[in-house]
C-alpha cells in the first residue's frame, strides 16, 4: 500500500498497531465480498436485489458493508502514514477528522442543489447520493471513535520512562460510547455551522474522568481565576479564602503544580491579582509560583523566596501606532451606530471600550469592529464581554476587549519557565480548567494551545470543535473544587 502506509515493522513495537492490521485485514476482505456480491449477483440475476428503501433509492447489505468498511480503511491506512511518521519524529501522531466528512457533506449538498432546481432526470440519481452520504457519514463518525482510542494508546509509546524504566502511562478515561457518540455528533453539527454546544458529562463519565486522574495525576493545573476557581458571580470578584488556600496546599503536597491564568492585571487596588490572591499566600506556595495575568500577555514567577518578581517573565505589549488605529477604528463605528463608550482603557497589552449596562448595541458594534480591525491588518484577539443574558450580572458593564495576546500564551509561558526551571512536563499531564470555552478569545485559547491536554468546563457551554474540553456536571468554583479534591483524596 505505499512506503508511507507500511506499518509490518511496527506491529511488534505497538499492539495498537497489530489490532488495527488485523482490522484492515477484515475491512479489505469485507470490500471485496460486497463488491464481488453485488457484481455476480448482477451478472446471475440480471439486477441486484435492494431490500432497504430510502426515498426513490435502495439498500443491500453489500451497500453497508461499502459504506461503512471503505471509511474505516481509508482512516485507517492515513493513520498509518502518521503512524510511520510518527516513529521517525518520535512524536505522538494525529489525525486530522474533518477531511474524511466533506464527501457525505458534499452528497447532501448536491441532493439539495438537484431536488432545489427540480430537473426531473436527477431524483434517482440524488437520493443514491442522499443515501451515500448519510451512510458514509455515519461510518466516518463511527470509524473516527474507534481509531480515537487506538491513536492514544499508540501515542503512549512516545511518553517519557520513570526512573525504574517503566512507561508513564496513565489509561484514557472509559468514557461510555453514547458520551462519546454525542461529541462527535455535536462537533460533526458545529462544522455544519449549527449552534450546538457539546455534551455535558454524566455523572457515570465524570467519575471515568476522575478515576483517570486519580490513577496518573496531573503534575500541572493552570485554572482561571473569575468563576472557576472563586465566584465572580456578583461581579465583584472574591478574595482567595482559607479553604481555598487550604486546597492549594493539599495539591502541592501531592507534587501538582497549580497555576494561574487570567484577564485580571497583577497590580491595580483590589481587583488585582496581587491582592486578591498572591499578597493571601503563605510564603511557601508563593516560592517559583507562575501567574499568566492580562489575558496572557503577562507571565510572572515568583521568586524562590516568594518574592514578588519586579517584571513579567514574559510580556507583549502594545505600541503607540496600535492604540491609535483601535482608537479611530472604535470612534469609526460607534459614530455609524451612534454610539459612545462610556470608559476607554490602554494597557500596556490591552485597548477596552467599555459600555453602559445593558447596552443591546454592542452585539451589532462587535462583528463590525472586530472585521475592522482584521481589515486594518491586525491578528489581534478581539472579544466582547456582555451580561444581558445572566440575570445576576445585567447590572454589570459589557466592554470590547482587544489584546495582542490570548491564553494561549498564557499556557505556552506557564510551559517554557516550568522548562527553564528544568521541570519536564508532558501535554497529557497538564489539566485546563475554565468557565468560558464558548468564546475564541477566552478560555477556548487554552485547549487550542495544548489539544493533547486536557481542559475542564465549568461555565454555561463548551464549542464542541474543541475535541480536548470536557464539560463537568456542575457550573461554577464548586465543581472545580469537587473534581481537584477527588483527583488527591
Amino acid at each position: 500500500l505505499g512506503e508511507k502506509r507500511f506499518v509490518g515493522d511496527l506491529v511488534d513495537r505497538h499492539p495498537a498497531i497489530k489490532k488495527l492490521v488485523g482490522v484492515a485485514d477484515v475491512a479489505i476482505a469485507a470490500l471485496l465480498a460486497a463488491a464481488i456480491g453485488n457484481g455476480v449477483e448482477g451478472i446471475v440475476n440480471g439486477r441486484v436485489v435492494d431490500f432497504i428503501p430510502f426515498g426513490h433509492a435502495h439498500a443491500n447489505l453489500a451497500d453497508f458493508m461499502v459504506f461503512f468498511g471503505a471509511p474505516l480503511l481509508w482512516m485507517m491506512l492515513d493513520f498509518f502514514g502518521q503512524a510511520r511518521k510518527a516513529e521517525e519524529l518520535r512524536q505522538p501522531a494525529r489525525l486530522a477528522t474533518w477531511k474524511y466528512y466533506l464527501l457525505p457533506i458534499l452528497a447532501v449538498a448536491a441532493f439539495q442543489l438537484s431536488t432545489a432546481a427540480g430537473l426531473a432526470s436527477v431524483p434517482v440519481v440524488a437520493w443514491y447520493g442522499m443515501l451515500f452520504g448519510v451512510l458514509f457519514g455515519l461510518g466516518v463518525l463511527l470509524s473516527d471513535g474507534y481509531l480515537g482510542g487506538k491513536i492514544a494508546e499508540f501515542n503512549r509509546a512516545f511518553r517519557p520512562t520513570d526512573s525504574a524504566g517503566a512507561k508513564v502511562d496513565p489509561v484514557a478515561p472509559r468514557m461510555t460510547g453514547t458520551y462519546r457518540l454525542k461529541k462527535r455528533v455535536a462537533a460533526l453539527l458545529a462544522g455544519l455551522g449549527l449552534g450546538v454546544s457539546a455534551p455535558r458529562m454524566t455523572a457515570t463519565d465524570y467519575d471515568a474522568l476522575v478515576a483517570r486522574f486519580r490513577e496518573a495525576p496531573p503534575k500541572l493545573v493552570i485554572t482561571d481565576y473569575d468563576d472557576t476557581f472563586l465566584d465572580n458571580s456578583d461581579g465583584k470578584g472574591l478574595v482567595v479564602t482559607p479553604e481555598r488556600i487550604a486546597l492549594l496546599e493539599e495539591l502541592a503536597a501531592k507534587n501538582i503544580r497549580v497555576a494561574f491564568a487570567t484577564n485580571r492585571p497583577l497590580d491595580g487596588g483590589t481587583y488585582a491579582m496581587s491582592y486578591m490572591l498572591m499578597e493571601k499566600l503563605p510564603e511557601h506556595l508563593r516560592k517559583n509560583f507562575i501567574i499568566s495575568t492580562g489575558g496572557g500577555a503577562e507571565v510572572y514567577q515568583y521568586g524562590p523566596n516568594g518574592e514578588k518578581p519586579a517584571a513579567a517573565a514574559r510580556f507583549n505589549p502594545m505600541n503607540e501606532r496600535e492604540f491609535a488605529d483601535l482608537r479611530r477604528l472604535m470612534a469609526e463605528e460607534t459614530a455609524k451606530l451612534g454610539l459612545t463608550p462610556i470608559k476607554q482603557e490602554e494597557k500596556g497589552y490591552e485597548f477596552s471600550s467599555v459600555f453602559a449596562p445593558g447596552e443591546m448595541k454592542v452585539h451589532q458594534l462587535f462583528p463590525a469592529f472586530e472585521k475592522a480591525v482584521r481589515a486594518a491588518g491586525y491578528d489581534f484577539s478581539v472579544t466582547l464581554k456582555a451580561f444581558d443574558d445572566d440575570p445576576k450580572k445585567k447590572h454589570l458593564e459589557p466592554y470590547i476587549r482587544v489584546s495582542k495576546s490570548s491564553k494561549t500564551m498564557a499556557v505556552k509561558g506557564i510551559l517554557e519557565l516550568l522548562a527553564a526551571e528544568g521541570t519536564k512536563v508532558e501535554p497529557e499531564d497538564v489539566i485546563m480548567l475554565g468557565d468560558d470555552f464558548t468564546v475564541p478569545g477566552f478560555d477556548s485559547a487554552m485547549a487550542r494551545a495544548l489539544p493533547q491536554g486536557t481542559a475542564l468546563a465549568v461555565g454555561k457551554g463548551v464549542n464542541p470543535k474543541l475535541e480536548n474540553v470536557y464539560w463537568l456536571p456542575q457550573e461554577g468554583p464548586e465543581q472545580t473544587v469537587d473534581f481537584l479534591k477527588r483527583i488527591i483524596r
